[in-house]
């Protein structure tokens, strides 16, 4: 079962379309971009603690480090916007 994370955005709690979702762990990196409704979907993680990265050119940057199985759903990435 794929990884799932959803991207919010702060204020609107709509979903941040076409950004870079990254999870890094000991040399190992998964890269997606969210989707249309702001989903990144992630194939074949293993269990373990991450760095998870959202990069958007709109909004501030997000880096926080999490436990993450293989099959997280992860709903509570809220991005604030860069130019408030």
């Amino acid at each position: 079962m794929p990884v799932k994370i959803h991207i919010r955005e702060k204020e609107t709690k709509k979903g941040i379309p076409f950004i870079m979702v990254r999870l890094e762990k000991e040399g190992r990196l998964y890269a997606d971009d969210t989707d249309a409704h702001g989903w990144a979907e992630f194939d074949n993680v293993r269990d373990g603690k991450y760095i998870v990265k959202v990069r958007s050119p709109n909004h501030r940057p997000f880096t926080e480090k999490m436990y993450i199985s293989n099959h997280s759903l992860i709903t509570d990435i809220k991005l604030s916007r860069a130019y408030d």
